[in-house]
Order: C-alpha cells, then structure tokens, then sequence
C-alpha cells in the first residue's frame, strides 16, 4: 500500500489513481459509534484502520537510500586478508519446512571504524542443521574465525552442534531488537560497507521499527517476512561496533545498565574480582562495558 502511494498519490501524469479516504467517507453505513470505540481503545490502529492514515507508532527501521549509500555495487564474498581480524555472527535454524534460513555473517572493522561485511552464507530449509553447521563452521575457518556468537536456540543445541565442528558458541546476551538498534548509528553514520546480496537488501528494506506506549522500541521484521539474514549481519554489525583494535583478543563487548552494573559489583560470592574479572572469560571495565577474553575461559 504504502508502495502504491509513493507511485500515485497526488501525481496527475501517474499510470494509476490511488485513493485516500476515511472509512465513512468510503463507507457511510459503517456506525460511527464502532468507530469512534476503536479510536478510545487504540487511537494509532484506528487512524490506520478508519482514518486512512499510515501508523506513526510503526514505520520502516532503515530506509532505502540509507541502504543503498552503503551496499557496494556488485560485490560478493571478500577473500581472506591475513592483516585483518575476523568476528562472526549466526542466526541458527532447526532445518524444518517452512523454517527460517541458517544464517552467518563474517565481517571485520577497517582502520577509521568501517564495518566490512566480508562473506554471508544462508541455508534456506530443508536442511540438516548439523550438516549446515559443519559446513558454516568451514567457511570460518577459511577466515581463521573460531567463535561465533547467536540467539539463545534452542537451548544448548547450537553450543554442542558448533563444539563438535571445531568452533566455540558465545550466546549473545543482547536481543535481537536490541542488536538491531544497536547497529543503526552504523548504518546512519555510513561506517559500514555491505556486499551487493538482493535477499539481504530486502530483508533490510522489510524491517519495522514499532514504538509501544511505554516508548520502548522494538524491531523485527512484517508480516509474512524474512530476517533471518539481516539478523546476522546486524548482529555482526553490533559486535564489530564495540570491537577494540588494540585488544584483538577480545571478541565481543556490550554496555549494560547502572542497576546490571551494581548487581555484578555487589554480588558478593560470585560476583566481580578485584581485577574485574566476573567469571566464564568475561571482564568488566568501570565504564560497566563487558568483554569476553576466550585465553581466560
């Protein structure tokens, strides 16, 4: 719909008419007073349902020429580049028809902060997960990467499946939208280069950003919509965003909130060391930024 508006609405030499309308207007036997309910319960969904208006508390989370200033024009996969330090993302599946894709992203940070997406592989169902994960986890060790950081799937499958192919799964501890949201001032700042990948680009272009009444924001994909690419490369995008250069032996970092930050320094038994070691190859700075160290693992 909204497609068909940009098109028609208000354009005399257009190929099309699009009309805009409130329901009464089209419809004049619809009861007002079943309108006028809708509107007191949720007066955004109405305007969109009776008023002929597009949600305002729901909209695209990137849009297409921000997109499209950062996909590079015909690029595919990036060879190995033995000077660079590789970080990688998934996105795992359980193979099943009608599923979502296995997904991975591998990408590196470029000297002035540029975020390079280098390769993406995604497994479209049916498939054997642990069949996908093996050969996923090859195409890491083509760029030297030995963890890679996903969802919280299925439990503990992921973490075993990518142990027995070689490579050590780190169970991110942010949420998808979380991630995504992160990623953003990346994007908006043009600090990251994107290979020319049609499914991924639309799977950007499909990403809804909603605001709640609590003024939270959320992110995921439409309707009938697909994100199991984009889920991997912003996820990427969001780790490479925190990576240290200097540090090359940390592979993720994430900031937490001041109430997380006094729950890890007043844990007591259990909780921060002097030295701000907290456990599982995780450090915290006083900034309250967390990294992982796998040496310390």
């Amino acid at each position: 719909m909204w497609e068909g508006f940009k098109a028609y609405w208000g354009k005399d030499d257009a190929d099309g008419i699009y009309w805009k309308a409130a329901s009464l207007d089209m419809n004049p036997a619809l009861d007002p007073a079943d309108i006028e309910a809708a509107y007191a319960e949720d007066p955004e969904a109405a305007r969109a349902e009776y008023g002929g208006e597009f949600r305002t508390d729901l909209a695209a989370f990137i849009s297409e020429e921000l997109i499209a200033s950062v996909v590079i024009a015909g690029r595919g996969d990036l060879p190995y580049d033995p000077k660079q330090t590789y970080v990688a993302f998934t996105d795992p599946s359980g193979g099943s028809i009608g599923g979502d894709s296995y997904t991975l992203a591998i990408g590196h940070v470029e000297r002035g902060g540029i975020v390079v997406i280098d390769c993406l592989r995604e497994s479209m169902p049916p498939f054997s997960p642990e069949g996908v994960t093996q050969s996923h986890a090859e195409v890491c060790a083509m760029y030297r990467v030995r963890e890679v950081v996903g969802d919280h799937y299925a439990a503990q499958w992921p973490v075993e499946a990518w142990k027995k192919a070689g490579v050590t799964y780190v169970q991110s501890e942010a949420p998808k939208s979380d991630l995504y949201l992160a990623a953003l001032p990346v994007f908006t700042s043009g600090k990251v280069e994107l290979p020319d990948h049609t499914r991924l680009i639309r799977q950007l272009r499909g990403l809804e950003r909603r605001t709640a009444r609590s003024g939270k924001d959320s992110v995921d994909h439409g309707p009938r919509g697909k994100d199991d690419i984009s889920n991997s490369v912003c996820g990427l995008i969001a780790l490479l965003k925190y990576k240290r250069r200097s540090w090359g032996h940390l592979t993720w970092a994430y900031s937490i909130t001041t109430a997380e930050k006094a729950r890890w320094f007043y844990a007591g038994k259990g909780g921060m060391r002097a030295d701000g070691y907290l456990g599982d190859g995780k450090f915290m700075t006083k900034s309250g930024e967390i990294y992982r160290d796998p040496r310390y693992s």
